[in-house]
């Protein structure tokens, strides 16, 4: 998996992780699902073929196609690799992360009807991986302007002390970063906010989107098969990023006077359970030709998010260089998630037992992804 990024969406994570953006949206709802090596191999279009673990979260029909009980266990290991440039640098900056995991293990159990039309009814148990969020991302250069503009403006927007930003603007004050002169509240970039800094960001994710599903289908005189899910998506996801400028010249030379360098961390983890409905058919028109259709429900997930940030300021004056830290507290969130409809047709061709044809088409609109922050308030797409 290979990943450019803008440097815009990179300087998005230095603001505080309590805000809940189009990012977070499209995280848990646009879903790279794994599966076997026979699944992966077909590029995962199982949606008309069946007997396939995977499927049980896609197309719940192809579980009918299996003619006897299994376990399923499938290792996996996944490579992520990410290129990032800050905007105007000529360099190009590459991190690569892997990690081992599973992605599924289930039981099917198969039986076979007294009913001479009803051919099998296979229950299915077990977890799939919907989504791996792994991933290092790196860039540095050198550009104009500083984090600590806009910690600035909000301290002048609030007004006080009491209204300062505890993510934001409360740590550079704490870490000396703004602070009052003539009883003006100013900051070492004062009339110089456009300085040439060098600057450094680095982020991390972990985690990923599992799903139990418990299934249920049912072979029709080898004709069509019916099939429903109801799937139970669990969420662990982790960012760890850590941004940092630095004065070229130190603060004797440098482009800012006093200024030498600052790091401002950014930690967020989100954990959280929800459910879905998957209703599917698979039509066998003869031995060769098969075509499938599911209807996956909207996901109802609870999340919650845990954050914090710290700062460290460095600077030198008439008594030498000086160091000082923050800690925000630690923040929380509760909130729900309502992820799209999602509709999806197959098609396969059987050349016997020599090979297979096979495409699936996905309908869904990301537009209608729908965030529920508390309660007792109305919902904010």
């Amino acid at each position: 998996m290979k990943r450019y990024l803008l440097p815009a969406l990179l300087l998005c994570c230095t603001a505080p992780l309590f805000a809940q953006f189009a990012t977070d949206v499209l995280r848990y709802s646009y879903l790279q699902p794994g599966g076997t090596a026979r699944s992966l191999g077909a590029g995962g279009a199982f949606g008309a073929l069946g007997a396939e673990f995977s499927t049980l979260s896609q197309n719940p029909a192809g579980l009918a196609m299996f003619r006897t009980s299994e376990l399923v266990l499938t290792p996996s290991l996944r490579f992520a690799n990410s290129d990032a440039q800050l905007e105007g640098s000529s360099s190009k900056w590459d991190d690569h992360k892997s990690n081992f995991g599973f992605d599924n293990f289930g039981l099917v159990f198969n039986t076979t009807p007294g009913n001479k039309k009803w051919k099998t009814f296979n229950v299915g148990i077990g977890l799939n991986r919907m989504n791996n969020f792994n991933q290092s991302i790196f860039y540095q250069g050198t550009a104009n302007g500083s984090v600590l503009n806009g910690f600035f403006d909000n301290a002048v927007a609030a007004g006080s002390e009491e209204n300062f930003d505890p993510f934001t603007s409360q740590m550079a004050f704490d870490a000396q970063a703004i602070y009052y002169q003539n009883d003006m509240l100013t900051y070492d970039l004062a009339g110089n906010e456009n300085a040439v800094l060098d600057r450094s960001h680095s982020v991390t994710t972990f985690g990923r989107m599992n799903e139990m599903v418990i299934s249920f289908a049912g072979n029709y005189d080898e004709k069509l098969m019916i099939g429903a899910t109801i799937g139970v998506p669990f969420v662990n996801y982790r960012l760890e990023g850590e941004y940092k400028e630095t004065d070229p010249g130190g603060a004797v030379d440098g482009n800012v006077p006093y200024f030498d360098n600052l790091t401002y961390t950014d930690y967020l983890r989100t954990e959280g359970v929800g459910v879905n409905g998957k209703f599917g058919l698979i039509y066998r028109v003869d031995q060769m030709f098969r075509v499938g259709v599911a209807l996956h429900t909207p996901t109802i997930i609870g999340l919650t998010d845990t954050y914090s940030n710290t700062f460290q300021y460095e600077y030198t004056d008439g008594n030498g260089a000086q160091t000082y830290d923050a800690q925000s507290p630690e923040g929380r969130s509760d909130y729900r998630l309502r992820t799209p409809w999602r509709a999806i047709a197959s098609g396969a061709v059987v050349f016997k037992k020599y090979g297979f044809l096979s495409a699936d088409v996905e309908l869904v609109d990301y537009t209608t992804n729908n965030f529920n922050l508390t309660a007792d308030v109305a919902s904010t797409d």
